[in-house]
């Protein structure tokens, strides 16, 4: 494995587990639930574009058809970020009970470096690379 890929898959991994461990405080099952969702949408949707990569890949693997499934997924993406952002807000989700108002999450970068001083630059990187990409 090279040291990119060793580094973006440290990065990619400490986060999430910052991430999970933050949401989990909040003792929202709905919560997780949405995050998950919202991670398990985009990996489907890199791993569907590398399968596809090759043609000879049988299609059969997915149940979702070939010339619809980009849209689904994105719209249920689209949804389930809105669910998220909805509980954390406390408004009304259909299906889900609301985050107890009394629980919040407390953050600030000397908060994540000395809960996780392991992995807080991960964190940080993560969120410096991101917004770097989004300026071009």
């Amino acid at each position: 494995m090279n040291v990119l890929t060793s580094l973006n898959k440290k990065l990619i991994i400490n986060s999430l587990n910052i991430i999970f461990d933050q949401a989990e405080k909040l003792n929202s099952a709905s919560l997780i639930r949405e995050i998950s969702s919202c991670l398990m949408f985009s990996l489907y949707t890199i791993f569907r574009f590398l399968y596809s990569s090759n043609n000879k890949n049988p299609e059969g693997i997915f149940s979702l058809p070939s010339h619809l499934w980009k849209t689904k997924l994105y719209a249920s993406r689209i949804i389930s970020e809105g669910n998220v952002e909805n509980l954390l807000n406390r408004l009304p989700v259909s299906e889900y009970k609301s985050i107890d108002r009394t629980r919040q999450v407390e953050l600030s970068p000397t908060i994540i470096e000395e809960q996780y001083s392991a992995m807080s630059d991960s964190l940080l990187n993560m969120i410096q690379m991101v917004e770097k990409r989004t300026e071009s």
